[in-house]
């Protein structure tokens, strides 16, 4: 089980990166359970993966819209990244340096 951590505000969950560091293949998911509520996530925090040197996929659920800026900076081994249908906006060198 991949455990994540996630910022919660306003009604809506950012994800911010991974706690499990071996994973290769990381699903940021439509939704997270805390303490008995589903809240949607919504974007992905700034430098969340940045440096990562293990993620090869990375598939962002459907109620993301923003990818924020070097989310995904330097994650070197990074090849495939399936984007959910409301991704509209993705923040600066993002993906800079990735092979993606």
């Amino acid at each position: 089980m991949l455990k994540i951590c996630a910022a919660i505000f306003k009604e809506k969950a950012e994800y911010v990166g991974s706690l499990s560091s071996d994973k290769k293949k990381v699903v940021i998911a439509d939704a997270i359970e805390y303490n008995g509520n589903v809240y949607k996530v919504t974007s992905v925090a700034k430098d969340a993966f940045k440096n990562n040197k293990r993620i090869t996929e990375v598939v962002v659920g459907k109620n993301v819209t923003t990818i924020k800026d070097r989310a995904f900076a330097n994650a070197k081994a990074l090849k495939k990244v399936t984007l959910g249908k409301n991704v509209a906006k993705i923040g600066k060198h993002a993906f800079k340096g990735s092979k993606k």
